[in-house]
């Protein structure tokens, strides 16, 4: 696991701020959350799994570079692994774009809650008729009338398919028909109308469907947000120790150069003394060459693992990518003697990775999508029964108020029931699309099945090259221990007359490439934990165990 990785790697590198927790108490495998599910269920989106998003991700400068931004820059910046890491997660630009993801799905789930709204409608018209009398019982030669109509109501729909539709209606009417019992008279109703589904659309869950998928989509994009995330943060990682690593090569290259330099000197000055022949100078001077060859070398190195390194952590202050210097604070322990791990956990390392890894979240979350898909496919296979009710009250006076004090009495009503049945034949739309909602079940199951043996077998390679990575470091340093004592040995055999400067010059290289090599295990081994960890999930676990967790950012 990680953890023990983690004191693995403070008993190589040894820096306090990894050491220990945000309240300084050492980690170790204990300090771990919760053991993992076994039943590897999709958690729900309110779950303390998700990583917050960072409030600086909509923060990063947009400005231009400017001259004299770059000369009041600092020349050189020291920066733990600690500080790298939080860094790119606050800044990285593929993290920040990904950002955004919950936010548009948490406009999708309130998009889809929206069909449960009430929705209120208001309308007003007036109508005007004139028609010609046909007879004298017509009422008028010219019967006149005036209609002035006003409606009010709300329809709402309930949590199990119900729908209710409330109006009020009031209407205004004049006429010049003398056979009218009024010439002005004011009609109101109230009107309920109740429909409740009984096959299908019936069910809590049916009418949840839409919001239920919006809400899978959001943890989807919650574990898309989280899987960028342990990439950025494997990623940093590997690039702060590359830097490390060309760091520490850059100063054996220096050292290689010295020591090149002055066995020129000495093969010089032996050469004027006639000791050395005109062969021996010539070969510490192609040495020197070489020397200098591969230190400008390593010096570009060390200016490529920087550019990686910003471009991760702090990719849009365009003056930090400049002149600005980056300085590693984690140290190699190159003079222990030897180093030892303690050892992993490897079936905790899969349980975890099985039950955190967001990948796997991901299409487990989809495979609940398609279980919500079959249930409403389903309904959708069974015919239409509606029941209908509706109650009208209804008033007719000389005012307004007198009409509508008549229908509260409700002495005038009608109500009305009954069954509306609608059957398709065939019902091969809503078939094919049970049948679609089937095979995506089964396909995203077969996705996680493949997943799952797929993250197996990451973390039991990681497993293995973090395992064979601390092995290598010892044998480097044994190599790096014999190199050094055969140098020493040839140059104490070259001062007595019995090696050539050339055989003393490939045992001085060979000692070089020996501490090299010893350089570069330390921090392969180091990009291996950053493997498993990735592997594992582990990585944000670790973070917000220091008390890195931060409230996801809102949009302004």
């Amino acid at each position: 696991m990680a953890c023990c990785l983690l004191s693995v790697a403070c008993c190589l590198v040894a820096p306090p701020s990894l050491a220990q927790d945000s309240e300084g108490r050492g980690t170790d495998a204990g300090d771990r959350e919760e053991p993992p599910n076994p039943e590897h269920r999709t958690p729900t989106h309110d779950e303390e799994y998700r990583l917050p998003l960072f409030r600086s991700l909509r923060e990063a400068p947009k400005s231009p570079v400017r001259r004299e931004e770059v000369e009041d820059a600092p020349t050189s910046v020291a920066l733990s692994l600690e500080e790298t890491l939080v860094s790119a997660l606050a800044r990285n630009l593929d993290l920040r774009v990904e950002s955004f993801g919950p936010e548009l799905r948490e406009a999708d789930v309130l998009a889809a809650r929206s069909k449960f709204d009430p929705v209120g409608r208001w309308s007003i018209s007036r109508a005007r008729s004139i028609q010609q009398g046909s007879s004298q019982l017509a009422g008028a030669q010219s019967v006149q009338n005036v209609t002035d109509q006003m409606t009010t109501g709300v329809k709402k729909l309930g949590a199990v398919g119900t729908t209710y539709d409330f109006s009020i209606n009031g209407t205004r009417t004049a006429t010049n028909n003398s056979f009218a019992n009024r010439r002005v008279q004011y009609e109101t109703n109230a009107t309920l109308l109740v429909t409740q589904p009984l096959l299908r659309n019936l069910g809590f869950d049916v009418q949840r469907a839409d919001t239920n998928l919006a809400l899978a989509a959001k943890d989807q994009s919650y574990f898309k947000f989280q899987e960028v995330a342990q990439d950025v943060l494997a990623r940093t990682e590997k690039a702060y120790w590359d830097l490390v690593f060309a760091r520490e090569d850059l100063a054996i290259q220096e050292d290689s150069l010295r020591l090149a330099e002055e066995a020129l000197q000495i093969s010089q000055i032996k050469r004027e003394v006639g000791t050395a022949s005109k062969i021996d100078v010539l070969d510490a001077q192609s040495d020197v060459a070489e020397a200098r060859r591969v230190l400008i070398l390593a010096r570009n190195a060390v200016k490529d693992a920087e550019d990686k390194l910003k471009n991760l952590f702090h990719p849009r202050d365009m003056n930090f990518l400049w002149n600005v210097t980056l300085v590693p604070t984690e140290n190699l322990p190159l003079e222990v003697p030897r180093v030892s791990g303690t050892a992993i956990d490897l079936f905790e390392s899969i349980d975890h990775a099985l039950a955190y890894r967001p990948d796997l979240l991901q299409l487990r979350t989809d495979v609940s999508r398609q279980g919500i898909e079959i249930q409403r496919a389903k309904n959708q296979l069974l015919p239409k029964l509606d029941v209908e009710a509706k109650v009208v009250l209804n008033g007719l006076e000389d005012s307004f108020e007198q009409a509508m004090d008549t229908t509260t009495t409700a002495d005038f009503y009608q109500w009305q029931a009954g069954l509306a049945l609608e059957i398709p034949f065939g019902n091969r739309s809503a078939l094919a699309a049970y049948q679609r909602a089937l095979i995506g079940h089964r396909q995203a199951s077969a996705r996680v099945e493949r997943l799952e043996r797929q993250a197996i077998l990451e973390v039991r390679t990681a497993v293995r090259a973090v395992q064979s990575r601390l092995e290598e470091i010892n044998a480097a340093k044994s190599a790096k221990f014999f190199a050094k004592e055969k140098w020493e040995a040839e140059k104490s055999r070259h001062q007595a007359g019995e090696r050539t400067a050339f055989e003393v010059n490939e045992f001085r290289n060979d000692y070089i490439k020996a501490r090299s090599n010893e350089v570069r295990a330390f921090t392969e081994y180091f990009k291996a934990v950053a493997d498993l960890k990735k592997a594992e999930s582990s990585a944000l676990e670790e973070l917000r165990r220091k008390g890195y967790q931060v409230a996801p950012a809102a949009s302004p």
